[in-house]
């Protein structure tokens, strides 16, 4: 029951943001929407701030669990990418709201995620000393999350596929020659 109703609760909003701007959206507007009372939102988030970003931080990760991705190649960053795109109303709403720098930290940490077990997959990163292996990853994490942030900002106007593109030439570079071994 529990994620039908944070499914309701992430629904209603998104049709709200179909109506009004993000700014003019209250827990009662949600849950009147939800067809459910503000007790039962406050229930499952504190408050729309924190709604936003456990239904983006469960995306991303749903998008990533199990996946085989390496570094050799952009699927998984493409999904992502794709994610976000089709739902550019609500994520650029996040984006221009006062849970900007907490949707960031929550898009790194899942980022951080991802970019470690590409590390772990790819066979070229194996020799990775585990003293270096954090700093390695936090370099392409920032560099990554920095591409997505601008991309965002920029309203989105290159394609998915092409940041894509993009992200994947970044990783595949033999930039972290000097902390292998």
């Amino acid at each position: 029951m529990s994620k039908i109703t944070k499914k309701a609760l992430e629904n209603a909003f998104s049709a709200l943001l179909e109506e009004r701007p993000f700014s003019k959206i209250t827990v009662a507007d949600v849950a009147n929407k939800a067809g459910v009372n503000r007790h039962t939102f406050y229930y499952h988030y504190r408050n729309i701030d924190d709604m936003i970003v456990y239904c983006v931080k469960e995306a991303i990760e749903k998008i990533y669990n199990g996946a085989g991705y390496t570094a050799e190649d952009n699927d998984g960053f493409l999904e992502l990418l794709i994610y976000v795109y089709n739902h550019r109303q609500y994520m650029l709403a996040i984006m221009h709201s006062s849970s900007r720098a907490q949707f960031m930290r929550a898009v790194e940490d899942s980022l951080y995620n991802l970019i470690d077990n590409l590390i772990e997959r790819t066979p070229k990163y194996s020799t990775i000393k585990n003293a270096d292996r954090d700093f390695v990853v936090r370099f392409y994490l920032y560099g990554v999350s920095g591409l997505f942030e601008n991309w965002m900002d920029m309203g989105m106007a290159e394609s998915p596929d092409r940041v894509a593109e993009v992200i994947a030439r970044i990783l595949k570079t033999d930039l972290i020659a000097d902390v292998k071994g």
